[in-house]
């Protein structure tokens, strides 16, 4: 966990080890996870956030949020290979002023991976991100008087499609410790070096070229 009792007091006290010293929020979450089966992973967590450039009144802090994150291979079912990835998830999210509620996100994606001999490989997908919307304080803003200026619907949603693919490939070199007297000397720094030598490096370049298609979505009425 991470709290300063004052906004300035990261900046004007030298030595402080919560965080660096330009950062605009101190974020502290506590994160469980656990495996149900071999396709599906349970994951719940609080992420709590301070702000120190603005009123913690209105930052949204994450109370609770639950994940099931599902992955399952498809080649043995359908004979082709092919992945589905899944992810139903819920967030709470709450603060003192302005809209505040709930938001359930349900993301779909299949990916087709692909192989050019020894030398490239990549995939093509295709996924949707559904989210529906909750809200408990619909305000987003009062004139001087306390009145409501602006508000939002209690209820929304958003279906997000998209595509896209990715292409890569690797390039690897191994070369001798000897080559490399530095490294090889600050590798060996430690106890294991006391036990261990280092006989050889190897330098890996993976350049990859990717792109991403997401359908223009009408967001007015969305948080």
């Amino acid at each position: 966990a991470k709290y300063a009792g004052d906004d300035v007091f990261l900046r004007e006290l030298e030595g402080v080890d919560i965080d660096d010293t330009e950062t605009a929020n101190l974020n502290s979450e506590i994160v469980m996870r656990t495996p149900l089966s071999n396709s599906f992973t349970l994951t719940g967590g609080t992420l709590l956030q301070q702000n120190l450039t603005s009123n913690d009144d209105k930052v949204l802090q994450r109370l609770p949020y639950i994940s099931l994150n599902g992955y399952h291979p498809l080649e043995e079912v359908l004979g082709v290979n092919l992945r589905l990835t899944d992810q139903l998830k819920y967030t709470r999210f709450s603060r003192k002023e302005n809209y505040d509620g709930s938001k359930l996100e349900l993301y779909e994606k299949l990916t087709k991976p692909f192989y050019f001999g020894k030398y490239l490989e990549g995939s093509v997908y295709t996924d949707a991100r559904l989210t529906k919307y909750s809200l408990s304080n619909t305000v987003v803003s009062k004139d001087s008087n306390g009145q409501v200026e602006s508000s939002l619907p209690s209820s929304s949603d958003r279906l997000l499609p998209g595509i896209g693919g990715s292409v890569g490939t690797t390039f690897e070199k191994v070369v001798s410790s000897e080559a490399l007297p530095v490294l090889k000397y600050l590798g060996e720094l430690g106890q294991s070096g006391r036990y261990f030598e280092i006989a050889k490096f190897k330098h890996t370049l993976e350049p990859s070229l990717g792109y991403r298609f997401i359908a223009k979505a009408n967001q007015k009425d969305n948080p």
